[in-house]
């Protein structure tokens, strides 16, 4: 036999994305409610993370995370995005 029950479960959501570089916020209630850019930008943000390792040039065990939207990404990796687009 199973029992079951109905239980509220609280669990973290991103409600707002802010970039790193250049400040913009995209907030996922105009995401949801359709409303641009913020439908496009909420899509596009990139969240990078990771973790040095042994002999990192960030650090043994320091852990990285850079929030970016797609523009600011863009102009970061622009030079060498150009690069690897130019040799395929």
């Amino acid at each position: 036999m199973i029992e079951i029950e109905k239980k509220q479960v609280t669990q973290d959501v991103i409600v707002t994305k802010i970039c790193d570089d250049c400040g913009k916020r995209v907030t996922y209630e105009n995401y949801k409610n359709g409303i641009e850019p913020d439908v496009w930008e909420w899509q596009e943000f990139y969240h990078i993370w990771f973790t040095g390792g042994y002999g990192s040039v960030f650090g043994d065990t320091e852990e990285v995370k850079i929030d970016l939207c797609q523009h600011c990404l863009k102009k970061r990796i622009s030079d060498l995005w150009e690069k690897k687009r130019n040799k395929e």
